[in-house]
């Protein structure tokens, strides 16, 4: 019994010491938290936003679902680019190509460029391309045909209705004396 636990112990030791020997790879490096922005050649999206406006080069309203009373949607680009003149934003209502406009952009560590469609009901994508067709984002969305929840709804102005036309006329005519 004793020549068996001197054993083990020996055979723990040995492999405990030849592990030792064995050359441990280097830790691999955690995840970046952020994916790196897509990118063709020279050209990358750092951004895509839908939004229901674009102010001062910045998209406003930055929405994933639209509402017909939003009256356009927004793609808005963000873009570092060198050596392309033009990427081309391409939007599909209900799977069939609906608008593209082409957006002249020039070399640059950040081009912000955006393109709008009239807000449709039904289901929406829109591609940014490069000025060889690649796509370098898409994004899908829909626009319904009511508000999305969560919306206020505009309050109507209250209309007053008359009871009745005798009412109103007899609100017009003078008032006889007491007798």
């Amino acid at each position: 019994m004793r020549s068996s636990i001197s054993i083990i112990s020996a055979l723990f030791l040995g492999a405990t010491s030849l592990s030792a020997a064995v050359p441990v790879p280097a830790a691999t490096p955690a995840p970046q938290a952020q994916a790196a922005a897509p990118s063709h050649g020279d050209i990358a999206v750092s951004r895509m936003v839908l939004a229901t406006g674009v102010v001062s080069h910045e998209p406003q309203g930055a929405k994933e679902n639209f509402s017909v009373h939003d009256g356009k949607v927004f793609a808005f680009a963000d873009i570092s680019s060198h050596g392309h003149d033009h990427v081309t934003f391409h939007w599909k209502h209900e799977g069939k190509t609906y608008n593209e406009f082409k957006a002249g952009i020039k070399d640059s560590k950040r081009w912000r460029t955006f393109s709008s469609v009239r807000a449709l009901a039904g289901s929406w994508s829109v591609a940014l391309q490069d000025a060889q067709g690649n796509v370098l984002k898409e994004i899908s969305f829909n626009v319904a045909h009511d508000a999305p929840a969560g919306t206020p709804a505009v309050a109507q102005p209250a209309v007053k209705e008359a009871s009745g036309i005798k009412e109103v006329l007899s609100s017009l005519e003078p008032a006889k004396p007491a007798h």
